[in-house]
């Protein structure tokens, strides 16, 4: 039984693991161009708004 733990927990956390590169690689699909890699409008679009909201903050 304790063998069969070990399998599941072993399981779960690669599944974890792959879970995780997954949303990681479907953020950076919906963010970035897939010809150039370089980031889309709306990162663009969230960056400059940040910036300008830096930098009314730091007047």
């Amino acid at each position: 039984m304790e063998e069969n733990l070990k399998e599941t927990a072993t399981r779960l956390k690669i599944d974890n693991d792959q879970l995780k590169l997954l949303g990681d690689s479907l953020h950076h699909q919906a963010n970035h161009d897939p010809l150039r890699g370089l980031p889309n409008r709306k990162q663009f679009y969230e960056g400059l708004s940040q910036a300008i909201e830096w930098a009314n903050v730091n007047e």
